[in-house]
């Protein structure tokens, strides 16, 4: 067999394993894009259920003025003063936690968007090994492949030099 021949198989092999390199790397871009994809719905539902909380908790305390100054007037003490200041208490601490919740579903939400954007870097990082390891293989194949050659012609001229010598050292003689 020639170098053509054992040449063909190297390079076989080494489009094989690059093959297997690239779509390694591109199949984990493509589960990081679906992780991302989930990660980021996640986020958002999040964001959803903190909305839901706010404005059922902001129901519960307009029903907790309301049964406020309820009290107030079935007792007979006008609104006016103290009792309204109570009552704008109770509404300034509902406003305060609805408030905490829209912080804490926005939070959520954007901690799931930036976990969502490392996997889609992770992702088309894998992708670019893939494809750099494929390329570094390539290269380290036609590296072998020229050292190979090399190292044939040299031992070949180095001999026929070495019996060219011989013989006209002999026809010297």
């Amino acid at each position: 067999m020639g170098f053509g021949g054992l040449f063909k198989q190297e390079n076989q092999l080494t489009s094989l394993s690059n093959a297997a390199s690239i779509e390694a790397g591109q199949a984990q871009q493509q589960a990081s894009q679906t992780e991302a994809t989930a990660l980021e719905q996640q986020g958002d539902i999040a964001f959803q259920q903190s909305q839901e909380n706010k404005y059922l908790f902001l129901r519960e305390n307009q029903i907790a003025q309301g049964n406020t100054a309820e009290q107030f007037l079935s007792s007979g003490v006008n609104l006016a003063g103290t009792p309204m200041a109570q009552i704008n208490e109770i509404r300034q601490l509902g406003q305060i936690k609805a408030n905490a919740y829209d912080q804490q579903g926005k939070l959520e939400q954007d901690l799931m968007y930036a976990k969502a954007g490392i996997t889609l870097n992770e992702g088309t990082q894998a992708a670019l090994q893939g494809q750099i390891g494929a390329d570094i293989n390539t290269m380290q194949n036609q590296i072998q492949q020229t050292q190979t050659k090399n190292s044939f012609f040299n031992g070949l001229f180095g001999g026929l030099l070495s019996g060219g010598l011989s013989i006209l050292g002999g026809l010297m003689r």
